[in-house]
């Protein structure tokens, strides 16, 4: 199975989109809570309007994708899809760094980042492909280690995730707040992680 290159090629990108959605999904509520906001109570609204607006295009991009797929093949159509992501990632960082953080150019860079990773999608059609090919090629079908191999990913993803999360925190001399009102200007250092 290892060594097939379409599935080679495909785990590496799984264990990059998995990584970039656990990091994400945990850093989410900090930075709301304390780059877009200072306070926990006033950073719950603003995540869900983050979700909320940062995953509505995935819903209509799907409908677009296939499409596109068909016309210029997946790997195309996902490297174009990554860029997207990265210009997205760039311009949220961008203006998360700007003296006055702006609301609806974060949502803006959410939004370019978004439809960047609707892409993804045909990610797990690329690891049937690689595995259709790994049966042709050796008569046996891999589906079984494929799974174990994604649980793994998952798995350890999601704790590095953690650990890179709370690690920077904590090495940045993160406050905890006391209550869910209480009003905490967070350093800078905490701010920059949580933005990046």
């Amino acid at each position: 199975m290892t060594q097939s290159n379409w599935w080679r090629s495909a785990a590496i990108r799984t264990i990059f989109r998995v990584f970039r959605k656990r990091f994400g999904r945990k850093s989410t509520s900090a930075y709301c809570n304390w780059v877009l906001a200072r306070s926990v109570d006033g950073g719950t609204g603003l995540r869900v309007l983050v979700n909320v607006i940062g995953q509505a295009p995935l819903g209509i991009g799907i409908i677009i994708l296939w499409p596109l797929v068909g016309k210029f093949g997946k790997r195309r159509v996902t490297a174009i899809g990554l860029v997207i992501a990265v210009v997205g990632c760039a311009l949220g960082l961008l203006f998360s760094f700007a003296a006055e953080v702006n609301f609806t150019l974060i949502l803006l860079a959410l939004i370019i980042k978004s439809i960047g990773t609707v892409p993804t999608c045909v990610m797990a059609a690329q690891i049937a492909e690689s595995l259709d090919h790994i049966e042709y090629s050796n008569k046996f079908r891999a589906d079984g280690c494929s799974a174990s191999i994604y649980s793994v990913i998952i798995t350890v993803c999601t704790g590095i995730a953690s650990s890179i999360l709370l690690g920077g925190i904590s090495a940045l001399g993160y406050q905890a707040p006391t209550s869910t009102v209480q009003e905490i200007v967070q350093n800078e250092g905490v701010r920059s992680f949580f933005t990046f």
